[in-house]
């Protein structure tokens, strides 16, 4: 199957609907700050909401990195595995092809917020995403039990290479156990502790998967 509608079934998974799948980690950072900023929210470990203001206008190629692993059932534990990762990227692309993905579940709307980054060229304004959920049940392919690590990386290439957004999720499937309260999450945007914490597990991650 061609990588790029790889990426976008696993996209396809992140909509307005959800039921068993809850965001154990959620971290972006943005590389040009005063270009790009970022903010995020979690609650309820299963609703997310993600804010990206983009101050001008990004020319030349856009490009993404992207990093799906299994990870072991118990944090810390050695069972992990590559499933796919994806270098290069044609951002531009892999908008268009979610653009023209519809789900017959929300009256065939396009899996993409119109709200949030739907196309090329990305121009400056104000772009989020609001209560979004993993929906594994509209994903077409079958998806195991257990917890992920899904390493995100947007690039711009005009003149030099230049990181400009990166994001890190950890997801777990897990049973709804009825009477437990739900777990909470907030979080918004990182300090610069956090950044560079996360960036560097964030290289480990992509380098050991070479």
């Amino acid at each position: 199957m061609d990588k790029l509608w790889v990426w976008v079934l696993f996209l396809s998974c992140v909509t307005v609907s959800s039921f068993n799948v809850q965001f154990d980690e959620f971290y972006s950072r943005s590389f040009v700050r005063d270009h790009i900023i970022v903010s995020y929210s979690l609650q309820d470990a299963e609703t997310l909401s993600y804010n990206m203001t983009i101050k001008t206008h990004f020319p030349g190629k856009l490009l993404m990195h992207v990093f799906v692993r299994k990870l072991d059932d118990l944090p810390g534990g050695a069972n992990n595995f590559e499933l796919f990762k994806m270098k290069n990227m044609d951002f531009c692309k892999s908008l268009e092809a979610l653009r023209n993905v519809s789900m017959e579940h929300y009256q065939n709307e396009s899996i993409l917020p119109s709200t949030f980054l739907v196309s090329c060229p990305i121009i400056a304004g104000f772009y989020y995403v609001k209560d979004a959920h993993f929906d594994v049940s509209l994903m077409p392919l079958r998806i195991k039990k257990g917890r992920y690590l899904v390493n995100i990386e947007l690039i711009q290439v005009y003149e030099e290479v230049t990181k400009l957004v990166n994001c890190k999720i950890k997801v777990a499937m897990r049973q709804t156990v009825q009477g437990r309260p739900p777990k909470e999450l907030k979080t918004t945007a990182p300090t610069t502790e956090q950044s560079e914490q996360a960036d560097s597990q964030l290289e480990y991650d992509f380098e050991e998967s070479e």
